[in-house]
């Protein structure tokens, strides 16, 4: 049996594809992909990312 989880996405804009992390207890490996690679990896990817990059692909005014 899957289990059910919650996320939120946050579309930004950044100056720079740069990220830092604070403290012990942040998100290891954290990098910012564009969207070609990610459609490129969308078979990798769990059902809400899919999800998600095939909204990001069709709606491509809500992030540009």
């Amino acid at each position: 049996m899957g289990k059910v989880h919650f996320g939120v996405v946050f579309v930004v804009k950044l100056a720079k594809p740069s990220v830092a992390i604070r403290g012990e207890r942040g998100i290891g490996k954290l990098s910012f992909r564009a969207l070609p690679e990610l459609i490129s990896m969308r078979d990798t990817m769990e059902t809400w990312s899919q999800l998600l990059v095939d909204f990001l692909s069709r709606e491509s005014s809500v992030w540009q």
